[in-house]
């Protein structure tokens, strides 16, 4: 797990705006908030920098619009001395999660999908797909779909198809990659069981791709990232932007900090990966966030469409 975080705090906004970190007299208030108490904000983080807990935040508070806290802290990269930027560019990994959800959901209002499709409609090696059991394995019960996919109730397992490594992935495209899948058993029954699946979003990239005809990271920048002016954001990092990017840090046995020693800039890649392929900033990420709160006038789907989005799928199965 990366120890950089990226926190975005939307409560509502009337526009979307150009966020600039406030400058707060002690003992005012400002938008509803206690100055002092939002100054413990930043105390805080900056000890977690100091006691090497992480290397480097960046966090964003929004109320209506308004900035109430912008502000970088520590490092982007500890070995360089590069500091933490309030424009620095993180691997949001998994909030990629989201935006491969909001796609999905726009591919379904146009008319080009619909969530209940089974997934077999679109990536025919999951026509004969098998559930694991403890003879072997079994048919599903009933027919695997996009929902499923959105809901981690899949059944699909977190690790890729046929162990391939994350190097050999990011050379394939989205449809290559798409091409092996349906092909291992799904760990239970369709709808039976929430288990985490990043292969589920990757899976849901292919159909978003497959059912609209244009590549997956085009229809993201058209459909999501250009009307929300999310400048910032990419499957794909732009070699210009690669001093912005923040290293990413682990901690090993000692509690150390130390680099992931993974390609951070992916170069030559070719796949969009939909389960956590994204790089963004704090500020991009709030925009999207932004984009579902109640009074916003930046919508990318509809209100019925966010009340889908945002109500409860799963019943009462166990996370």
């Amino acid at each position: 797990m990366s120890l950089h975080f990226t926190i975005a705090i939307a409560l509502a906004a009337q526009q979307q705006p150009s966020f600039k970190a406030p400058i707060l007299q002690p003992n005012s208030t400002y938008l509803g908030f206690d100055s002092n108490r939002l100054a413990l904000l930043n105390k805080r983080l900056k000890e977690q920098v100091s006691k090497r807990r992480t290397a480097g935040t960046v966090t964003l508070v929004v109320r209506n619009g308004n900035s109430i806290h912008f502000e970088a802290n520590g490092w982007s990269n500890i070995a360089n001395k590069r500091a933490m930027r309030r424009d620095s560019k993180f691997q949001v990994w998994s909030m990629t999660k989201p935006v491969t959800a909001a796609a999905v959901v726009i591919a379904a209002e146009e008319g080009l999908l619909n969530l209940d499709d089974p997934i077999e409609k679109y990536l025919p090696s999951f026509r004969t797909v098998q559930v694991k059991s403890s003879d072997g394995t079994i048919p599903l019960k009933k027919k695997l779909t996009i929902r499923h996919l959105l809901t981690h109730t899949s059944g699909l397992s977190s690790n890729d198809p046929g162990g391939i490594s994350d190097d050999e992935k990011f050379k394939l495209t989205l449809r290559e990659y798409a091409s092996r899948l349906g092909k291992a058993p799904l760990e239970t029954q369709p709808g039976s069981a929430v288990a985490y699946s990043g292969v589920g979003f990757s899976t849901a990239a292919a159909i978003v791709e497959m059912a609209t005809k244009v590549p997956f990271e085009k229809y993201v920048q058209l459909r999501i990232f250009d009307p929300l002016g999310m400048k910032d954001t990419h499957f794909f990092l732009p070699p210009s932007d690669y001093p912005r990017l923040a290293t990413a840090y682990g901690q090993n046995d000692e509690g150390s900090l130390i680099p992931f020693t993974h390609d951070a800039t992916r170069k030559g890649a070719h796949f969009a990966n939909g389960a956590g392929g994204l790089y963004s900033t704090a500020e991009d990420m709030m925009r999207f966030i932004l984009a579902f709160t109640s009074q916003t006038n930046k919508k990318i789907v509809s209100p019925a469409s966010i009340r889908v989005m945002t109500r409860l799928q799963t019943g009462d199965l166990p996370m």
